[in-house]
């Protein structure tokens, strides 16, 4: 259980302490007083000890020198009859045995103690202060009984000092009755002086404290002494009217704040829209200058199959126009031979559909010498254009043989591969376009907020497109994707991270020089709730000393006009936004850097752009490792 704690006005703390004092030292006083009294009675019951102690030695000496031993008892009773001081007298023989005594039945025993021992054997005398209790002080005298140098025995002298004590016990009631009227009349003395001087002064100051805490600060102290109480109230005056003005102060300012709040807060709030358009557009303008410095070499991978689209177009026309003309032709050859002929064209279809490859001279020479065996005189032109069209099987062409011995079914032959082979290499081509343009799509789409499900496989795959140019000139680039990684939600932004890591390797390889063979592995794979990607090259690494700012903003290690900087910032502040982490490893011919991406990414997406892309390394929580 909890005591709980008093509490004591200042009035009785100081009057404890002064009656505290009193009391301590008055009780000092007559202890003092006491000992001085008590020691001085004893001394002289001490001398009176021992001036008793010789007479009965010399009352028992002459005893003995009349002869008269008898009378030893004699003198005893008269001393212990005579004085009431002494309560008890026993006379030793030399062999510590009581010959006499005032109390007979003590008479014929012997005594250990060692005063008496060296009281018969030495002469030695001694006295010393005897108490079985407080009430029972007394002094003991022992002292040897000589006849000449001959030692006859000793004399034990008990004396009461009773009367002493009672002296001392008055002396004692005496100043306990003087230390309860001093203490009692101090008390009352100074609790009348401290009221007067100290207590009410202290209470007028404490009822105006009251006041003032209310918010009365008009109130005065009105103690004009030049005591430290005096001193308090002037400074109690003095911070009253500070507090007085400050709280006028205070009200005048208040009045204003509300607007000057809003002032400063229309300003914060334009300060910040400012720089948050200005982060996006550097956001914006470096994406699109990465994606200008893709643009010739996406332009080129465009007019590749853009080229080959026009050439067959031309071909195609050709042939269209002059098919009307060969199926009349077909129509006049030989009837029998027309399912023949249908058969051999589905053939052609068939074999149109495999992937167009170059024949050996080998192969070409070998359809040569089968058709110069079946007696086709043309047969140079046949096996050209039969090696053109991917028909190549010695067995087909015996199998069709007699159809192709007729000039308008070959003819037709001709034409309707040729327009086959044009379709396919129109959709090869076009579907190139598509992945271009597919790419070009992810990687411009500038909505930031949306979130969407993004399949990493598929988006670096999309990154590759885009760098398809600079990925031909001396680089390999191998990949091990995870083929059950799970789509994640999270916004567009992702595929910006893949397309400027790759690029910063290809860079990389080119500075080692251009017969340099670059390497660029990618690898996905999942790890419990998250997916890790690690991009590495064997490029010219990042300096050791640089390594630890290549997540700050505009911070670059290529040349002046090579960059801007933004590149791994806008990674490193893209990842945090979906709440993954990126690493970096770095030297000369291996850099390596690994993001970690969470599977449930939508949790930890934040569309709040206070948190933009710019950010430092230390606030994105990106690290170097």
């Amino acid at each position: 259980m909890k005591i709980p704690a008093l509490h004591f006005s200042i009035r009785l703390k100081l009057i404890l302490i002064v009656a505290g004092l009193l009391f301590i030292s008055i009780a000092g006083s007559g202890y003092l007083i006491r000992s001085m009294v008590f020691q001085n009675i004893l001394d002289q019951k001490i001398k009176t000890a021992e001036i008793l102690t010789k007479s009965v030695v010399h009352d028992i000496k002459y005893v003995h020198q009349i002869q008269r031993s008898e009378n030893i008892d004699q003198v005893i009773a008269k001393f212990i009859t005579y004085y009431r001081i002494i309560t008890n007298i026993s006379y030793y023989n030399s062999e510590s045995v009581i010959v006499a005594d005032s109390n007979p039945e003590n008479i014929g025993q012997s005594t250990n103690d060692n005063r008496i021992a060296d009281a018969v054997s030495m002469a030695k005398p001694s006295i010393i202060i005897t108490k079985s209790d407080w009430n029972n002080v007394g002094i003991r005298s022992i002292s040897p009984i000589l006849q000449g140098s001959k030692i006859m025995g000793a004399v034990e002298v008990d004396i009461s000092i009773g009367d002493v004590q009672m002296t001392i016990s008055a002396i004692d009631r005496r100043v306990a009755m003087i230390l309860v009227v001093a203490v009692l009349s101090s008390s009352a003395a100074l609790y009348f002086l401290l009221r007067v001087a100290i207590l009410q002064r202290l209470n007028r100051l404490m009822n105006i404290t009251n006041e003032v805490s209310a918010g009365n600060y008009n109130v005065q102290a009105e103690d004009k002494s030049w005591d430290e109480i005096g001193q308090l109230s002037k400074a109690f005056n003095s911070m009253t009217s500070d507090l007085k003005i400050s709280k006028n102060e205070l009200e005048n300012y208040n009045k204003t704040l509300e607007d000057r709040v809003k002032e400063a807060t229309a300003r914060l709030t334009k300060t910040y829209d400012d720089l948050k358009n200005t982060q996006t557009q550097l956001v914006l303008n470096e994406k699109m200058a990465s994606l200008g410095l893709l643009i010739a070499g996406i332009a080129h991978e465009i007019n590749t199959p853009i080229g080959a689209i026009f050439n067959v177009t031309r071909t195609l026309d050709n042939r269209v126009v002059s098919l009307p003309g060969l199926l009349r032709d077909f129509r006049m050859d030989d009837e029998n031979l027309h399912d023949k002929m249908m058969v051999c064209l589905d053939e052609l279809y068939r074999v149109s559909k495999v992937q167009v490859y170059s024949p050996s001279f080998r192969e070409i020479r070998a359809i040569e010498a089968v058709l110069s065996d079946q007696g086709l005189v043309n047969y140079k032109t046949m096996s050209a254009t039969l090696a053109r069209l991917n028909f190549t099987d010695r067995e087909k062409i015996l199998t069709y043989i007699d159809c192709f011995k007729a000039p308008s079914f070959f003819a037709l032959f001709e034409s309707c591969g040729s327009i086959m082979q044009a379709a396919n290499i129109s959709k090869s081509s076009s579907q190139k376009i598509s992945e271009i343009v597919r790419a070009l799509k992810f990687y411009a789409y500038t909505d930031r907020d949306k979130i969407e499900a993004v399949q990493i496989n598929e988006s670096i795959q999309t990154a590759l497109i885009l760098l398809r140019s600079k990925l031909k000139h001396g680089i390999s680039v191998m990949t091990d994707f995870a083929k059950d990684l799970p789509e994640i939600m999270c916004t567009s932004e992702i595929h910006q991270v893949w397309t400027n890591i790759l690029n910063n390797a290809c860079d990389a390889i080119v500075d080692m020089g251009s017969d340099y063979k670059g390497e660029i592995f990618i690898i996905s794979r999942r790890s419990d709730d998250s997916i890790i990607i690690s991009i590495s090259d064997n490029g010219v690494g990042i300096p050791e000393d640089k390594k630890d700012n290549i997540f700050d903003p505009f911070f670059t290690t290529k040349d002046i006009g090579k960059g801007t900087g933004l590149g791994l910032s806008i990674v490193s502040g893209i990842i945090k936004k979906q709440g993954g982490i990126i690493h970096v490893d770095s030297r000369r011919g291996h850099t390596k850097f690994e993001v970690i991406l969470p599977v449930k990414i939508q949790d930890c997406i934040s569309i709040d752009h206070d948190n933009d892309v710019l950010m430092t390394e230390r606030d994105t929580g990106a690290a170097v490792s």
